[in-house]
């Protein structure tokens, strides 16, 4: 609780979003830079493309940290975890706010490590696709960067397909689950329907590894340094 009241501070929860923004900022600006030095300038829209695709993730994901606490993030270690293990009851009831310090700057790291994370997922896969094709047009081998990121039209419809249904396979589950109440049911259910569109994002990226087992623990290894974690 001390520790969670010392990093409560609004200044303290500004620098850190100022300092992962202001990272995030300029890796963005090198990438760009990078892209128009090497001739290959339409992959500047690429690399934006996948970067906001990551903060649409990041916002999701963030959001889920808010709620639950749990930090998709492994690395740094801000407020301890113990924290959430404890349910303060009655008089001390207040004191789960003390919870939502840590859940906070969790969830900014959260926005800017996802969207860092997409960037540079593009960024290998752009490498891997002029690799496989280093006699093919230039506009061919970002096609194939984005079959490797999951990103195509048709790969994004079956990632929502296939989450779907996982979806009302266990909503099916939660309504024949006699151990459950009516409200426990709906609870559930509601969870689940938050989860869908996280559940998409896992699924696209899950594709990557196809091309390369590298593609994510890298762009997660970036992502991790560029928000200091």
């Amino acid at each position: 609780l001390w520790y969670a009241n010392v990093l409560s501070g609004p200044t303290t929860q500004l620098v850190n979003i100022v300092a992962n923004t202001t990272n995030l900022a300029l890796n963005y600006g090198m990438a760009l830079t990078k892209s128009a030095l090497t001739a290959n300038v339409k992959d500047i829209k690429g690399i934006t493309k996948s970067m906001l695709i990551g903060f649409q993730r990041g916002l999701l994901e963030g959001f889920s940290t808010m709620q639950t606490g749990y930090s998709p993030i492994r690395g740094k270690i801000e407020v301890p975890n113990t924290l959430e293990l404890i349910d303060f009851k009655r008089l001390m009831t207040p004191a789960n706010a003390a919870k939502y310090v840590r859940r906070f700057m969790v969830a900014a790291d959260v926005l800017t490590f996802e969207a860092a994370k997409e960037m540079r997922a593009y960024q290998l896969s752009r490498k891997l696709a002029r690799e496989e094709g280093n006699n093919l047009p230039k506009q061919s081998q970002r096609q194939r960067a984005l079959e490797i990121m999951g990103n195509t039209k048709e790969k994004v419809a079956d990632a929502k397909a296939q989450a779907q249904l996982e979806y009302n396979a266990r909503v099916k589950a939660i309504n024949e689950n006699p151990d459950l109440t009516a409200k426990e049911k709906a609870d559930a259910i509601k969870t689940e329907k938050n989860d869908i569109k996280r559940r998409v994002f896992e699924l696209i990226e899950q594709q990557r590894t196809k091309a390369s087992s590298n593609i994510i623990p890298k762009s997660e290894e970036y992502a991790r340094r560029l928000t200091y974690n």
